[in-house]
């Protein structure tokens, strides 16, 4: 079901609002896929340097509980104690299995916003929308490091029971993981627009754009009753993102000069004992624990310049990354400690040559 509404309650502005209802099924993959040997990449809660337990005290209580000592550590493949988080299981995991008691995830969706297109001056377009989404049981594969999290940090028995501890050793062995019905997820935030088209010149036509969004929320309940983690502001979600740019064409030729901009953030630190990688150390956080490793904000820059042929083709020559900004280092990242989630920011500068004909 979806609802909508525009009004103008005068001629340059536009209110306008959405409710909507979705469902989406599992699929046969969800429900019955085959599962699969995988050697994970994780981090031991319980381990005291790199793990939740080295900084949270019930963490540490809960894994003495188990019968684990006051300096227990994750071990390596050679016995030795991992130097790193994330580091590979030294056995074999159950990954991606289906999961044949998977209910339907239902959705909630709404928005409001307004559109001012003033009559003085033409060629601007402001625009600002809210919104709202939840998804109740949504359908998600899930990480060891979420199953574990979710037992030590979130307290859910039925993560607990995924997996097991080595009599011996104490480390973890016989992790499942695959599709669950996480227990509600929730986004919020706001999108605002402005868009200005320049009175046309003898040299040219510009228009100015910029697109800016500010995530209020986002948030992720594993299961009724148990704790709300928040994940806005942490590395792939930081709160403000924007999109900036200057368009300029005359004739057959154009130009773009664009500006992609990434707020700060929060990251896992990598060690306690090393103050070069965690520098909120009383950053009380839900997601892993408590410390946090503070990344700033960043700004890529990219150029563009097009010629649009007589024989209905598009030449463009362009520059991503003008200045070579280098992406914030993060420890979050399975198997690499050191890129950025988002998979839209650049590794390098880089040059490109496109030609694009149209028959």
């Amino acid at each position: 079901n979806k609802y909508s509404v525009q009004w103008k309650p005068i001629a340059d502005l536009l209110v306008r609002g959405t409710y909507a209802e979705g469902f989406r099924a599992p699929t046969i993959e969800d429900l019955s896929g085959g599962g699969s040997q995988s050697f994970d990449f994780y981090t031991d809660p319980c381990d005291t340097q790199f793990g939740a337990a080295a900084s949270t005290a019930s963490v540490a209580a809960k894994c003495a509980a188990e019968g684990l000592g006051s300096d227990f550590r994750q071990l390596k493949s050679d016995g030795t104690p991992i130097t790193s988080p994330d580091t590979q299981s030294t056995t074999a995991f159950n990954a991606g299995a289906g999961n044949e008691y998977l209910q339907p995830e239902t959705s909630v969706s709404k928005t409001a916003g307004l559109v001012y297109s003033p009559q003085w001056l033409p060629g601007l377009d402001l625009s600002a929308d809210w919104y709202n989404i939840e998804i109740t049981d949504s359908i998600t594969g899930v990480s060891a490091n979420y199953v574990l999290n979710d037992c030590y940090i979130s307290n859910n028995a039925n993560s607990c029971a995924q997996f097991s501890r080595d009599p011996t050793t104490g480390q973890v062995v016989d992790l499942n993981r695959g599709n669950v019905n996480l227990g509600k997820t929730e986004t919020e935030g706001w999108d605002f627009g402005g868009r200005y088209r320049l009175p046309e010149f003898g040299y040219g036509n510009f228009t100015i754009n910029l697109q800016a969004s500010y995530l209020t929320k986002y948030d992720t309940q594993s299961a009724p009753g148990a704790e709300v983690v928040g994940w806005a502001g942490t590395w792939s979600l930081p709160r403000w993102r924007a999109n900036a740019g200057i368009d300029w064409f005359m004739g057959n030729f154009g130009a773009t000069w664009s500006m992609r901009y990434y707020g700060a953030f929060r990251d896992l630190f990598w060690d306690t004992s090393d103050p070069g990688t965690v520098n909120q150390m009383d950053y009380e956080g839900k997601n892993w624990g408590k410390g946090a490793n503070r990344q700033g904000a960043s700004t890529y820059h990219d150029v563009q310049f097009r010629y649009s042929t007589p024989w209905n083709a598009s030449i463009q020559v362009g520059v991503n990354n003008v200045f070579d900004k280098q992406r914030p280092i993060t420890y979050s990242v399975d198997n690499s400690h050191a890129t950025y989630q988002d998979p839209s920011l650049d590794l390098d500068r880089y040059f490109y040559v496109r030609y694009t004909q149209k028959f």
